[in-house]
């Protein structure tokens, strides 16, 4: 399931950047990627330790 969520959480990542913004909606638009991101690491890390999340 772990792959399952890193696979959508990056399609939603993926959409998020294509939208072209400025100004105070490109530093939102750059915190919720980071905050994507961190997700993806968290269960990266998680699936490492065998914990699976469904």
């Amino acid at each position: 399931m772990n792959k399952e969520l890193i696979k959508e959480l990056k399609h939603v990542k993926r959409a998020i950047v294509a939208k072209q913004m400025i100004g105070d909606d490109w530093e939102e638009q750059q915190t919720a990627v980071r905050h994507l991101e961190e997700v993806v690491t968290y269960l990266n890390d998680a699936a490492a330790k065998g914990v699976n999340f469904e």
